[in-house]
C-alpha cells in the first residue's frame, strides 16, 4: 500500500544536491491565488521595500534619467538627432542600473535575509517568485523609456515613431535578457557589497559595446561584429530601427525593412535570455551563502 504522507512533498533532487530546503508543494487547504495575483502580490512588496532603501531607489528612477545630461554630444558624435538618442539611451541606462544592478542586490539581500527560502515553502512557484520580484523594476524601466519616447516626439521634435512594433520589441526583449542575466549573477555575488565587484565586467562590456558611449559604426568591423552580440547593443539597434527607421549606416529603411534588420539582435536578445534562464534554472541558490 502506498503511504499517503509521500506524496505531501515534492522535492527537487536539483535542490538538494546544492544543499538547498526543499521545494514543499501543500495538497490540502484552499485553493492557491492565480499566478498573476501572485505575481502582483509579489510585485507590489518589493516596491514597497525599494521605496524605502534610498540608494536603490535612486538607481532605480533617477540615474537613468540623468544620462539625459549627455545626450546632446553624443547625437552630434552618432548622427543621430537628440530626438532618437535619447529614448535609446535611457533605455540602455535603466536596463543596466535598474533592470540588472539593482535587481542582483533586490535578489541578494532577499535571500541572505532568508525571504527567498521562505517564499519557497508556500504556494507561489520559483518562476512567479522571480516575476514578482523582478516585476517593479521592469515596469520602472517601461515606464520611463514611454515617457521619453512621448517627450521626444512632443518636446524635441522628434518625427514620430517609424516602426512602434520595434520599440515595444526592444523594451521586452531587453528587460527579458537583462532581467536573467541579473538573476543568473546571483550565483556568483555572495552580499549586498559584493555586487559591486560582480556586476562591474558585465556593465563594463556592455556599456563599451552599446554605442551609447561613442558610436560603434566608425570602429573595424571585427569590433562591430563582437559588439552585435553583447547583450545591450542588440537593444539600442532595435530602438533606432524603431524611432529613427534608419540602419546603422544611416540610410531610410521601408516598415518592412525594418522588420528584417530587426531579425538579427532579436535572435541575439533571445540568446541571452536563454543563457541567463538555463543558468537560473540549474545554478541560482535561494538559500544564504554566508
Amino acid at each position: 500500500m502506498t503511504d499517503p504522507t509521500q506524496h505531501d512533498r515534492s522535492v527537487s533532487v536539483s535542490t538538494i544536491e546544492r544543499g538547498e530546503p526543499p521545494r514543499t508543494t501543500p495538497l490540502d487547504g484552499p485553493p492557491p491565488a492565480s499566478r498573476m495575483r501572485q505575481v502582483l502580490a509579489l510585485g507590489g512588496g518589493e516596491w514597497r521595500l525599494l521605496r524605502r532603501n534610498k540608494v536603490a531607489l535612486i538607481n532605480t528612477l533617477l540615474v537613468p534619467g540623468l544620462m539625459v545630461a549627455f545626450l546632446a554630444m553624443l547625437g552630434a558624435t552618432s548622427g543621430l538627432s537628440l530626438g532618437v538618442m535619447a529614448p535609446l539611451v535611457i533605455l540602455h541606462m535603466a536596463l543596466v542600473f535598474t533592470v540588472y544592478y539593482t535587481l542582483v542586490t533586490a535578489v541578494v539581500a532577499r535571500r541572505e535575509s532568508s525571504v527567498l527560502s521562505r517564499l519557497r515553502t508556500g504556494e507561489a512557484s520559483d518562476g512567479v517568485i522571480l516575476a514578482g520580484l523582478s516585476g517593479p523594476f521592469v515596469l520602472a524601466t517601461i515606464v520611463q523609456t514611454v515617457l521619453c519616447v512621448l517627450g521626444a516626439v512632443v518636446l524635441l521634435d522628434a518625427a514620430m515613431p517609424a516602426n512602434a512594433l520595434l520599440i515595444v520589441a526592444a523594451m521586452a526583449l531587453g528587460c527579458l535578457a537583462w532581467a536573467l542575466l541579473g538573476l543568473a549573477s546571483t550565483i556568483i555575488t555572495r552580499s549586498v557589497e559584493h555586487a559591486q565587484i560582480t556586476t562591474m565586467p558585465l556593465i563594463t562590456i556592455a556599456l563599451v559595446f552599446s554605442g551609447s558611449m561613442f558610436p560603434v559604426a566608425i570602429m573595424p568591423d571585427v569590433v562591430q561584429t563582437i559588439a552585435s552580440f553583447t547583450p545591450l547593443h542588440p537593444v539600442g539597434e532595435l530602438m533606432r530601427l524603431g524611432m529613427a527607421g534608419t540602419d546603422a549606416d544611416g540610410a531610410a529603411l521601408s516598415f518592412a525593412e525594418t522588420c528584417t534588420h530587426a531579425l538579427r539582435p532579436s535572435l541575439v536578445l533571445l540568446a541571452w535570455s536563454a543563457l541567463g534562464g538555463w543558468l537560473v534554472r540549474t545554478r541560482m541558490p535561494w538559500s544564504p551563502r554566508r
